[in-house]
């Protein structure tokens, strides 16, 4: 078996390879300038990839190989990269099982396009598809390439948000993060693409930071937690943004009520030396029991994409409406569903930004 996989983020890329290592599956990923599909791999994630034996292959090499059936399933992250596929998927190997992703769009997108491939770190993400293909996959991280964390509390100091496009994205969230500066002194310090602060080298920053706050609206289970935590700096949200965020299958979060209990918190964080080491002391312990990869995950994993391979070459009377056989009618339902992702995806993106 070998996967396609059109990442978002080197950070997925990587834990997804990790998986697949591991599973014995084959994984190509699919590059960001191959034209074929956005993508923010670095040089370093690159190099990380190649250690893990992932192959990188161009877009004259992916589209040859998809038209010769090379890959048994395509990894994507939810509608935010559906329609990066569709016309591809379309012409050159409509029957392939496309595996998504939960990602920041939310799951009403998903649960209205007939989708039946998904992976989630969360359960209760995965309890809405019930009769899908499921896999709960954690967060996970490629700790030879993290630096050590340390806690030593003189070395630490003040507390950051990592949230890309803030005010675009997630308005309603960054009035929160607003209000919440209004109690702190001094102000929380959001960095991230579309900041003013601009963007930093999240790993020394967090290094550097008595605590982490997450205020957010949406999202599943972002990395800038998960990296938080495996620097051993504590991580504090409110209870919405847990919800919403889906950080059901994380432990180790410190989740407030309110706004004003996460402030109490935090301030706490910042003062309280004793009570920030022992914190900071279990927020790496949690980070290295859930953010490593085990056997077990790789067992799973691989009987889940056999599940959706086997799903996606049953008899045409019998197929999901996304594995529809070869044929005029199906290549033009396919079409559809794929049309109602896109708008869908649309519909979100235009309300974040309002």
């Amino acid at each position: 078996m070998k996967i396609l996989y059109f990442p978002r983020h080197g950070d997925g890329a990587i834990e997804m390879a990790l998986v697949c290592r591991g599973a014995k599956i084959g994984l190509e990923i699919s590059g960001k300038d191959n034209g074929l599909c956005r993508a923010n791999t670095t040089s370093a994630d690159l190099v990380g990839l190649r250690k893990l034996g992932v192959a990188t292959p161009d877009r004259a090499e992916v589209i040859r190989k998809l038209t010769q059936r090379d890959y048994s399933a395509v990894l994507v992250h939810q509608a935010y990269q559906v329609d990066d596929f569709r016309e591809l998927l379309q012409s050159l190997h409509p029957d392939i099982p496309l595996i998504v992703r939960q990602s920041s769009e939310g799951i009403r997108p998903m649960k209205e396009c007939g989708m039946r491939n998904f992976i989630s770190t969360s359960q209760r993400a995965l309890d809405q598809f019930p009769e899908c293909n499921t896999c709960l996959k954690p967060k996970l991280l490629d700790w030879s390439r993290l630096p050590t964390a340390e806690h030593h509390p003189s070395s630490r100091t003040g507390v950051v948000s990592y949230i890309n496009h803030y005010t675009a994205a997630w308005p309603v969230a960054y009035r929160k993060f607003q209000e919440l500066n209004q109690i702190l002194k001094p102000p929380v310090i959001n960095y991230g693409i579309g900041s003013p602060a601009g963007v930093v080298r999240d790993l020394a920053t967090m290094l550097a930071s008595r605590a982490t706050v997450h205020i957010k609206n949406g999202g599943a289970c972002c990395f800038a937690v998960v990296r938080s935590m495996a620097m051993g700096t504590p991580v504090v949200m409110d209870r919405e943004t847990w919800r919403q965020g889906y950080f059901d299958g994380v432990d180790g979060l410190l989740v407030r009520e309110n706004l004003s209990e996460v402030a109490d918190e935090l301030t706490r964080l910042q003062h309280d030396d004793a009570y920030w080491v022992s914190t900071s002391r279990d927020t790496l312990q949690q980070a290295k029991r859930q953010f490593t990869y085990r056997k077990t995950l790789g067992r799973e994993f691989r009987k889940f994409v056999k599940r959706c391979i086997q799903d996606s070459v049953v008899q045409p009377s019998s197929r999901s409406p996304n594995h529809l056989a070869d044929s005029d009618v199906g290549m033009n339902v396919l079409f559809d569903i794929h049309e109602r992702i896109t708008h869908a995806a649309k519909r979100l993106y235009c309300r974040f930004l309002r």
